[in-house]
């Protein structure tokens, strides 16, 4: 009853799911409502051989998070991370670390890459993408979204991946890429790999009154690609 109470207590009901970011760790996702609730078993786990012993211990709960129709829901072990905010990618693989990059996003308020949670389900090699005003050649396509619309792919147009570029050069809604991260992703990802798009699509806007010392002037300034 006492386990049964304190999860009532702590149960936090259609929430926003709680990220972890690669760049700003723990982060709200404000598309993704779900809920937690206390890990009963495992808590009950833990305080039985305290209670059987009477031995002072401690306790740590854990809680478990589903969607809100109750089944089991997390954002971990293999997916691709798109944070918009941040200009940057990250690509787990079986809960390791694949690839982080610098990356840039579409065109901030023109072309504005959607957030949500996607998955690829569809990649290619050489090949052109088209649209009203562009067709171009890239080397390595993966699809996000259902219609083919939004991908990833590498550009070797650009020199300078991340930063503020999106605000001024940035696509038509699709994640460019420097190639070196893209063959990575490319040649491990499975079909069905999830692809969370988050952030926001803003800079440093001295309109808005924000000081320029806001701005990190390292973030996202280089194309380089950690690889682990």
């Amino acid at each position: 009853q006492q386990l049964s109470a304190w999860s009532e207590l702590y149960a936090q009901k259609d929430t926003e799911y709680i990220f972890n970011s690669f760049v700003d760790g723990p982060v709200p996702v404000s598309f993704l409502h779900v809920n937690y609730e206390l890990d009963q078993d495992a808590l009950r786990g833990q305080l039985i051989p305290l209670l059987e012993t009477l031995e002072s211990g401690s306790a740590e709960a854990s809680f478990l998070c589903t969607t809100l129709d109750g089944e089991p829901f997390g954002i971990e072990n293999s997916y691709i991370e798109v944070d918009l905010t941040n200009q940057h990618m990250a690509y787990y693989q079986d809960g390791a670390l694949v690839v982080d990059t610098d990356i840039v996003s579409g065109t901030m308020k023109t072309h504005d890459t959607p957030t949500g949670l996607y998955e690829s389900f569809y990649k290619a090699e050489d090949c052109w993408l088209s649209g009203e005003d562009y067709y171009v050649f890239v080397d390595y396509w993966i699809s996000v979204t259902r219609d083919g619309v939004i991908g990833l792919h590498d550009a070797d147009w650009r020199t300078r991946f991340g930063g503020e570029m999106y605000t001024y050069w940035g696509s038509h809604g699709c994640v460019n890429t420097p190639e070196e991260a893209m063959v990575l992703i490319w040649n491990l990802i499975e079909d069905g790999t999830p692809v969370l798009m988050h952030g926001q699509n803003k800079w440093y806007e001295p309109a808005n009154g924000n000081p320029y010392e806001t701005k990190n002037p390292v973030r996202g300034t280089t194309s380089d690609v950690k690889v682990e």
